[in-house]
C-alpha cells in the first residue's frame, strides 16, 4: 500500500507546458470570444480574445500549481512520516547497539578476569590435594590413636597386674625382713633350741 502511494507521489511530473495545454479548450475559447466579441471590430475582438485566453490560461496555470503544491505537500507529509518511522527504528537500533556494547564490555571484563580465575582454580586444586593428603594423614593418625588406646589399655592391665604383684612382693618382702630380723636376733644355741611359735 505504501509502495503504491510512494510510486504515485514519486512518479515523474510532466513539464509545466505539457501539463497545462490548450488542447481541447478551443470550444471554451470560441465561446468566450463570441461572448465578448459581439459588437466589436476585428482588431478589438482579437485583443479581447487574447486577453480572455490569457486569463483562462492563468486560471488553468494557477489550478495546476495548486494541484502540484497539494501533491508535493502530500509527498512531503509522507516523507515526514517515513522520516519519523526511520527515526524510531534508528532509536531502537541505537538502543540495541548500546545494549550490545554493554554486553561486550561485560564480556571483556570477564575475559580480563580469566587468568585470575585460573589461578584461583589452581589454588583450589592444590587445596583439594592438600585436603586429600590431610584426610589420609588423619586416617593414619586415627589408626595410630586406636593402636595407642589398645596399648594404653594393655599397659593399664599390666600396671594393675604389676601393682598386684608389687603388693604381693611387698608382703613377701616384709615377711622376709621379719624373718631376717628374727634370724639376726637368734643366737648360736637357738639353732639347737628353736623358739616355740606362738
Amino acid at each position: 500500500m505504501e509502495n503504491q502511494r510512494a510510486e504515485q507521489y514519486f512518479s515523474p511530473i510532466d513539464s509545466h507546458e505539457d501539463s497545462v495545454t490548450v488542447n481541447g479548450l478551443d470550444d471554451l475559447f470560441q465561446w468566450a470570444s463570441e461572448t465578448v466579441a459581439e459588437g466589436l471590430d476585428g482588431r478589438a475582438r482579437r485583443a479581447k480574445e487574447q486577453r480572455v485566453k490569457r486569463q483562462v490560461l492563468n486560471i488553468i496555470h494557477r489550478s495546476a500549481d495548486l494541484q502540484a503544491k497539494a501533491k508535493h505537500a502530500d509527498e512531503l507529509a509522507y516523507l515526514q512520516r517515513r522520516v519519523i518511522a526511520l527515526q524510531g527504528v534508528l532509536a531502537e537500533k541505537s538502543e540495541e547497539v548500546a545494549n550490545l556494547k554493554q554486553v561486550v564490555l561485560a564480556q571483556y571484563h570477564g575475559l580480563q578476569r580469566i587468568p585470575e580465575l585460573e589461578e584461583k582454580v589452581h589454588q583450589l586444586e592444590s587445596l583439594t590435594w592438600y585436603r586429600e593428603q590431610a584426610e589420609e594423614e588423619r586416617k593414619h593418625l586415627m589408626n595410630a590413636l586406636a593402636k595407642l588406646k589398645k596399648e594404653r589399655d594393655y599397659l593399664e592391665d599390666l600396671v594393675t597386674v604389676n601393682e598386684t604383684e608389687n603388693s604381693r612382693l611387698a608382703l613377701l618382702l616384709n615377711e622376709a625382713k621379719q624373718e631376717i630380723a628374727v634370724l639376726k636376733a637368734r643366737r648360736w644355741w637357738h639353732y639347737f633350741f628353736p623358739p616355740k611359735k606362738s
